[in-house]
C-alpha cells in the first residue's frame, strides 16, 4: 500500500478549483495561484518550513455577520464546535459525534457571537 502525499488535500483542492493561501513566517494569509502552490509542494518544500499552505476558508453569513463556513470533521487535528443546549451556548473542543467543526476557537467564537446576535440588546430598552 502506498503512502499518500502529505499535501494530497491541497492537490485535490487545486484540481477542484478551490483557492489556496500561503503564510510566510506567521504573516497574514495571502491568496496564491496554483503554480506557486505546486512550486512550494516541490521536492524542496520541506526545506522551507517557514511556508504554510491551506485551503482558503469559505464563509457564510449568519445574522448579517460573515463567518467561517463549518468544515467536515477531520480526525487528525484539534477542531472547535459551537454547542447550543439547555438555553446556553458555548464553544468547545471537538467531539466525535459532531459532523462539522471549525479549525480554530476564534472561528467557532465568531459563529457563536453571530448566532447570539439577535438575542443581545444593542443598547435598546424593551
Amino acid at each position: 500500500m502506498t503512502t499518500p502525499h502529505p499535501h494530497a488535500y491541497i492537490l485535490r483542492a487545486i484540481a477542484d478549483g478551490k483557492q489556496i493561501q500561503y503564510q510566510y513566517c506567521g504573516s497574514e494569509w495571502k491568496d496564491c495561484d496554483p503554480e506557486l502552490v505546486l512550486t512550494q509542494l516541490g521536492l524542496d518544500y520541506h526545506s522551507k518550513p517557514s511556508y504554510t499552505l491551506r485551503i482558503a476558508p469559505e464563509t457564510i453569513t449568519v445574522n448579517g455577520v460573515e463567518c467561517p463556513k463549518p468544515v467536515p470533521y477531520p480526525h487528525d487535528r484539534t477542531n472547535w464546535i459551537v454547542v447550543v443546549e439547555y438555553g446556553t451556548a458555548y464553544t468547545g473542543q471537538r467531539s466525535e459525534s459532531v459532523m462539522h467543526t471549525f479549525a480554530t476557537e476564534a472561528d467557532a467564537k465568531t459563529v457563536f457571537d453571530a448566532l447570539c446576535k439577535p438575542f443581545k440588546s444593542e443598547g435598546k430598552t424593551p
